[in-house]
């Protein structure tokens, strides 16, 4: 989308082409739409604190004696960077 915008907005420069500036006018506001769309996704997404999640199930399933599913839980609380070094530590034992 970014380069159809952008070939768009170079045409009308250069050519003045003035029929397509609608076009371009649309696309903007799509673009727009979707950026608010994904701004609010990724903050939605933010609340839920997989990581966070993921560090407390592994920590209930240490305190279990898991530890080999403890551990799995462990690493993904580290691909979600919650207490990333302490997750690493826990994740070694």
């Amino acid at each position: 989308m970014n380069d159809e915008i952008r070939n768009l907005e170079s045409s009308l420069l250069r050519e003045e082409v003035f029929e397509e500036y609608e076009k371009y006018e649309n696309l903007l506001d799509r673009k727009g739409r979707l950026e608010t769309d994904l701004r609010r996704i990724e903050n939605e997404y933010g609340k839920l604190n997989a990581g966070k999640v993921r560090w407390n199930i592994a920590y209930a399933l240490e305190r279990m004696e898991q530890f080999a599913e403890s551990i799995r839980y462990y690493r993904t609380a580290i691909s979600f960077d919650f207490d990333a070094n302490m997750a690493r530590k826990k994740s070694l034992i």
